[in-house]
């Protein structure tokens, strides 16, 4: 069974974000960050680009499917709910990863004036 997990934790944002393994590593005791530490970049651009697609299509439901046949790590994105926040459009992103094991992490990210998504927590 898949649990989801939300995180208010700006450092993770930026991890989600394409960081370095390095970078990524910084809080190990957090799970998403330790998770995130696990993938190569090539995963990690996988999942960004999966995400991004979501984003780009804005309709609940979209699916984006990733999967690195190299590392063996799979994934997908699934756009959650869309809802506006202080003016701004937003979007929860459902990531489910597929490493050693299972794991869910929902995302809320925004879009701000210039047209950049951003995590927003």
């Amino acid at each position: 069974m898949r649990t989801p997990k939300t995180f208010v934790m700006l450092g993770v944002a930026s991890a989600l974000l394409s960081a370095p393994v390095g970078a990524a590593a910084v809080l190990p005791q957090n799970e998403f960050v330790e998770t995130l530490a696990q993938l190569s970049d090539a995963d990690r651009e996988a999942m960004t680009r999966a995400r991004n697609e979501v984003l780009a299509k804005m309709q609940q439901g979209a699916v984006s499917i990733w999967k690195n046949d190299r590392t063996g790590h799979s994934g997908e994105a699934r756009l959650a709910r869309t809802y506006e926040r202080n003016g701004l459009m937003c979007a929860e992103v459902d990531h489910f990863l597929k490493l050693s094991r299972e794991s869910r992490y929902v995302i809320p990210f925004c879009r701000d004036a210039s047209g950049t998504w951003r995590a927003a927590f």
